[in-house]
């Protein structure tokens, strides 16, 4: 996964930067809308503008940070998971090797090829665990032969809301006893994975046809 950083402020935040709120709160659309009220809210001069992620919803402070090149992530909460990805424990809980792939599902970005075929596989790999019963420490090496042989991905619609639970919640269980922490780690894969029941025949098929190619 490569990552980019914006050149620019979005016109959105520029715009509501230099309009005076006096006091009130201001909304202002940015240029990017995936189903979420992405909408960027002032609500004074002095309070810190938020920006809904467009994958997992949740609004956050609007920075201009890094991003990335097709997963629909807001840059403070892709700023998050990248943190997460290195800090958070999960000795212990299976379900933690899942983290990045329901981030990814959950932050699908829009119909193109790179990111039509991100969601693909990391859907497969959560169907792979989740209802096939594969070991976890065995799917990296299972999702290589999938990439070497891929079924005929096509992009899938994303579902409002896409999962119950965000990078906050997991951020927020890292500090506490490994059995709540287990429990939420679960929630998210799960909750990720279940949002997108509507899909779990297409998913199906495209697990069948890669244990057929192997």
């Amino acid at each position: 996964m490569g990552n980019q950083r914006a050149t620019s402020e979005p016109d959105a935040r520029i715009e509501a930067r230099r309009q005076d709120t006096g006091g009130a709160a201001h909304v202002v659309h940015p240029p990017l809308h995936l189903g979420h009220d992405t909408r960027l809210i002032v609500a004074g001069p002095d309070a810190t503008p938020l920006l809904a992620c467009p994958g997992c919803g949740e609004r956050l402070a609007a920075i201009d940070g890094a991003v990335h090149a097709y997963v629909g992530a807001s840059s403070a909460c892709w700023t998050r998971f990248a943190e997460l990805s290195t800090t958070l424990p999960g000795a212990g809980t299976p379900l933690r090797r899942l983290v990045t792939d329901a981030y990814m599902v959950q932050h699908p970005g829009v119909p193109e090829r790179r990111a039509t075929q991100s969601v693909g596989v990391h859907l497969v790999a959560l169907c792979l665990v989740l209802e096939r019963g594969l070991p976890p420490d065995a799917l990296s090496a299972t999702l290589q032969r999938v990439l070497a042989q891929p079924p005929a991905w096509r992009w899938l619609e994303p579902p409002v809301p896409n999962g119950p639970l965000t990078m906050s919640d997991l951020a927020t269980a890292a500090s506490l006893p490994p059995p709540a922490l287990h429990d939420a780690i679960n929630g998210y894969v799960r909750g990720v994975w279940e949002s997108w029941a509507v899909h779990h025949d297409v998913v199906a098929r495209w697990v069948d046809a890669c244990v057929a190619s192997r």
